[in-house]
């Protein structure tokens, strides 16, 4: 069919895409129904979702162990498992295996390289799994390569990169949600706040329980101080995942906003609101540290120690591994502000303003940073950072447009 359309536009078709037209995916077509299915689950990005699209997989591949899709789609639920898993080395290794047998057996399959991106991902080498989802963006543009990459750039502050890749990609999937959540996540780096909203809004169309633009949209709110929004956001999500997140959130905001008078009455509420589940939020944006500073100032200080010390190790680790994103280096410096080393924190701010941080709107109001905000040093790092993302704006505006 595919052949069939291209003769009758008389587009010219190279023998190598007539080869991957005419090379079906798998013949099993219960197999293939298992990976859609897969597929499928594994786009929720839940622990209990990622075991069920485990299973579909490794069930489609015992069915036609040669249907390459199915490793890819197993590669990646086991890099997705191993972000909130103390094995996270057995889970990558098992991810980095079916990756690579995609690639030996279909190299000219973009899903292997994508696979690989991600492994590289996860385990922290930045430049190396740029590398690989390149690859997979100039096989075919996968588009979940796309998402992936344009995520690194805009982490490590190339957003003019970021915005070039997404604009090209929104004509070739144009309903998929990452894709308008990654346009909504480069603007707000680039402190477009009504255009990350606008955004956020295609996302939220296409998937209202979009759970990184409800929580995008959740701190664009906060810092913008509509109260009314973040409540509503709040709520939401507290109901997407039947739990207390909006209770928490809720308490974050007011903490950000100066409005806690009592906090030690604040930190034992987030305690027993934890009960143990801080790791949860390890890898959100701000959040766990946000809950560590509040035991930290609710005089729950071994439980603040526990999470810093821990998030200090995590993150050390990942900059060893090759993580190259400013938030990771942003997060170490919070850490030293809250306990009063000013010399270590204003280091990793440097550290991160070199590896692409222009959050500047928020770092204003960062409740971790207040003992350091009216110092002529950090106004200075704040200026900086402002000047940049102003010097990107010029740029993006004057290079491309992406509607």
């Amino acid at each position: 069919m595919a052949i069939s359309i291209a003769e009758a536009l008389k587009a010219e078709v190279t023998p190598e895409e007539v080869k991957k037209i005419e090379k079906p995916p798998t013949l099993n077509m219960t197999a293939y129904d298992l990976y859609l299915k897969g597929k499928e689950y594994y786009s929720r990005y839940t622990d209990q979702d990622n075991i069920s699209a485990m299973e579909l997989f490794i069930e489609a591949l015992r069915l036609d162990p040669e249907f390459t899709l199915a490793h890819a789609g197993l590669s990646d639920v086991f890099s997705q498992l191993a972000q909130k898993s103390n094995a996270k080395d057995l889970w990558l290794d098992s991810a980095y295996r079916h990756a690579q047998i995609v690639q030996k057996e279909e190299p000219d399959n973009s899903s292997g390289y994508k696979s690989m991106g991600l492994y590289y991902s996860i385990k922290g080498n930045t430049k190396k799994a740029m590398q690989e989802f390149r690859k997979a963006v100039d096989i075919d543009k996968n588009i979940e390569a796309v998402i992936n990459l344009s995520r690194l750039y805009y982490r490590t502050g190339q957003l003019d990169k970021a915005l070039e890749l997404l604009s090209d990609a929104q004509w070739h999937d144009p309903m998929d949600t990452d894709l308008w959540f990654s346009f909504a996540d480069t603007y707000y780096r680039l402190n477009d706040m009504p255009k990350a909203s606008e955004y956020l809004e295609k996302a939220l169309l296409i998937n209202p329980n979009h759970v990184n633009s409800l929580l995008l949209k959740w701190l664009i709110s906060v810092i913008v101080y509509d109260t009314e929004t973040s409540f509503t956001v709040s709520q939401k999500l507290g109901f997407i995942g039947n739990d207390d997140s909006d209770k928490l959130l809720m308490l974050l905001q007011r903490a950000i906003h100066e409005e806690i008078t009592d906090m030690d009455k604040t930190a034992w509420f987030i305690f027993d609101l934890m009960q143990g589940r801080e790791m949860d939020y390890v890898d959100l944006p701000y959040i766990y540290n946000l809950i560590g500073y509040i035991y930290y100032a609710g005089s729950m200080m071994e439980k603040a120690d526990e999470l810093f010390n821990f998030k200090l190790m995590y993150n050390t680790d990942r900059i060893a591994q090759g993580e190259m994103s400013y938030k990771i280096r942003y997060e170490i410096a919070q850490i030293y502000a809250v306990k009063g080393d000013k010399k270590n924190a204003y280091k990793w701010l440097e550290e991160a303003f070199e590896a692409g941080w222009t959050e500047y709107s928020y770092a204003a109001i960062d409740p971790l940073f207040r003992s350091m905000q009216q110092d002529e040093q950090f106004k200075k790092l704040i200026e900086n950072a402002r000047e940049k993302v102003n010097a990107m704006q010029r740029q993006v505006d004057g290079g491309f447009s992406e509607s």
